[in-house]
């Protein structure tokens, strides 16, 4: 019989020591924000798989009001005292005239101004184109609500533009008295001394708080009248302990008068004075636009 083969020794065989695994983490739940419209296409997100940027959830969800506390800004109304000094639109007044807000600053009195011109015989040549002149140009500047008139003096008469007394500044009235004393109406012409007390005290009877005398260097010379600042200051001096004196403007045509007399009187008055030495211009154009021809 054949040997048999001696068999190999077993070989222990040592398992593999078993690793334990380490739990799974607990799955985290998030919170499913709402959906937002989008402006991309359905297609276009489908085919991009580059995922949306979350928005910041604060941010989405406050109000545009609340986020900017900062008040948005109103309409500014115009002061009451501003739109007081448009005028009503007068009767005889063309509405754009009315419209058009005044050129005095605003909260400026209404003027209560009496023009007292020397009508004696030294104003025989600066009467048309120099007093005239001037006044025409005065007194359609004066606004609706001033009152106004013009009264003239020589030798002891006083004549005044009709009616007699304070007049509205309006142009009806503004028309009406300069064709009153216009050189063709021969209302007015110069004669006689110059005596102005009387005129000066009618105007001083209206309350006005504004009194434009008008002369010349005779300014009541050769009169009989006292007419220094001294004395003009007791008569206009009102009456009524709350009324004010009126503020007295002197202005001198073509004559200077080198002794200063209508400058002080200006000044004690607290008034401006001003010389005229030639007319600024024509004044028939002036009257014809007032009298509409």
């Amino acid at each position: 019989p054949q040997p048999q083969p001696t068999p190999a020794p077993a070989v222990a065989v040592t398992p593999p020591p078993v690793v334990a695994r380490e739990a799974p983490a607990p799955a985290i739940a998030i919170a499913t924000p709402e959906l937002v419209a989008s402006d991309t296409p359905a297609e276009q997100t489908a085919a991009d798989p580059t995922p949306t940027p979350a928005v910041e959830p604060a941010a989405a969800l406050v109000p545009p009001a609340l986020a900017d506390p900062t008040p948005q800004p109103t309409a500014t109304l115009l002061p009451d005292i501003v739109r007081d000094t448009v005028p009503e639109a007068q009767p005889d007044q063309p509405a754009a005239a009315a419209a058009a807000p005044s050129l005095a600053p605003p909260l400026t009195a209404p003027r209560r101004v009496v023009y007292v011109v020397d009508a004696s015989g030294s104003m025989v040549d600066s009467m048309n184109q120099g007093v005239l002149t001037w006044l025409e140009t005065q007194v359609g500047s004066l606004r609706p609500d001033d009152a106004f008139t013009v009264v003239f003096f020589r030798d002891d008469e006083v004549l005044e533009t009709p009616p007699a007394g304070l007049k509205p500044g309006l142009r009806a009235q503004q028309a009406k008295a300069l064709d009153w004393m216009a050189p063709e109406s021969g209302n007015m012409r110069p004669r006689g001394r110059s005596r102005p007390l009387a005129a000066l005290r009618l105007a001083a009877s209206y309350q006005a708080s504004e009194i434009v005398l008008l002369t010349d260097d005779n300014f009541g010379l050769r009169s009989g009248e006292d007419v220094s600042p001294d004395a003009l200051t007791q008569m206009l001096r009102p009456t009524d302990p709350d009324a004010a004196t009126p503020t007295v403007h002197a202005v001198q045509f073509f004559y200077e008068d080198t002794t200063g007399r209508l400058k002080d009187i200006a000044n004690a008055f607290g008034g401006r004075y001003e010389f005229v030495e030639e007319p600024p211009f024509d004044a028939r154009p002036v009257l014809d636009d007032l009298l509409g021809g």
